[in-house]
């Protein structure tokens, strides 16, 4: 069902489709709507004159009414707004080309995923100290920085992405560049999710529900929310093993950190001490990640949060449990097998 709106008074012109799918659950049949949002001239607030945010953008409101986005679609994929003035297509095949050096590593995770976390680790290892600096993971992330402030970084650079396989640079494949990928189980993950939409500050943030927002997370309407297409395209990387890549689940990280640390040391080829690495744990345990987050870290980080919101949450495996209701797990099961039907991937969702 299509409905077309007036203008309003920034010349915004929306068009909404109302979109129904049916769930079955036992005698119960559960129908759940989502209202689609294009906008032509949004309103997100970021400072820039990029062309990026003079493309079309979409919204969604989930069933409830409530807004998530803007994004901006492309191959496939709903991109959030970027702190960037190139334009997304011409910035990926940027990312595409771009120089890597011989002593780069990456730090590749779907979002939500531990992503900080490893990479703070990863670069005490580096330095050989467990001591926080400001650098920022932020300021080092592929998708979130202009390619050539990527390229002016030195060496070593220790990168990170959320971005799906297709769209990394080509010479991380033809270099041996060295990957440790982190994954996570999907329920944590929409959990973490969205606490991350509700405690932003861009926009207000998201103001839904729970409940609503993980009927969205399945409905893939979520940013870079293919997580089932993302972990397929990363598993097909390890199966043809041509890559250096250290593969960790976040729930293991959790388990034994100092034990896994140390075999990413081993894996980069890091000479380093068992000391050295529970003294990296100890400094990144997300008591002490989360107001070094919101003091040191303050000013390199480009999304900000609302008062007493975080980029650290709680960290925990299995979370999940105290927010999604039985029938929402049998759905999400659902999803989940359907989503890895040829998939090998196996996942942790409790310790």
């Amino acid at each position: 069902m299509y409905v077309i709106c007036l203008r309003n008074i920034l010349s915004i012109l929306l068009i909404t489709r109302t979109i129904y799918a049916h769930h079955i659950y036992g005698d119960i049949l559960v129908t759940h709507t989502y209202i689609e949002i294009s906008t032509t001239q949004p309103t997100h607030g970021i400072k820039t004159e990029g062309e990026n945010y003079k493309m079309a953008t979409r919204k969604f409101k989930d069933r409830s009414g409530c807004e998530l986005g803007p994004y901006i679609e492309y191959d496939g994929i709903l991109f959030p707004i970027l702190p960037i003035k190139t334009p997304l297509e011409q910035h990926l095949n940027n990312i595409a080309n771009l120089e890597i050096r011989p002593d780069d590593i990456l730090i590749s995770a779907y979002p939500k995923s531990g992503t900080h976390w490893v990479w703070e680790m990863v670069r005490m290892l580096i330095s050989g100290s467990p001591e926080h600096i400001k650098d920022s993971k932020v300021g080092r992330m592929l998708e979130f920085k202009e390619t050539k402030t990527i390229d002016d970084l030195p060496s070593p650079r220790l990168l990170n992405t959320h971005l799906n396989v297709r769209h990394l640079p080509k010479q991380i494949f033809t270099k041996g560049t060295k990957i440790v990928h982190v994954y996570r189980n999907p329920k944590d993950i929409a959990v973490s999710f969205y606490c991350h939409a509700t405690g932003i500050k861009r926009n207000n943030g998201y103001s839904g529900t729970f409940h609503d927002f993980l009927d969205m997370f399945l409905r893939e309407k979520v940013a870079f929310g293919n997580w089932g297409d993302y972990i397929k395209e990363w598993e097909e990387v390890f199966d043809k093993g041509e890559t250096p890549i250290k593969a960790v689940a976040y729930e293991d990280m959790k388990k034994n950190p100092v034990k896994h640390l140390k075999e990413i040391a081993t894996f980069l080829e890091l000479d380093v001490t068992d000391e050295l690495c529970a003294a990296i744990v100890d400094a990144c345990s997300f008591s002490k990640m989360k107001p070094i987050a919101e003091t040191l870290k303050e000013k390199a980080v480009d999304i900000t949060w609302k008062e007493g919101s975080s980029i650290f949450r709680k960290g925990q495996v299995g979370d999940w449990k105290n927010w999604i209701t039985v029938a929402e797990n049998e759905r999400f099961d659902e999803f989940i097998e359907t989503k890895m039907k040829e998939s090998d991937m196996k996942f942790i969702y409790t310790l």
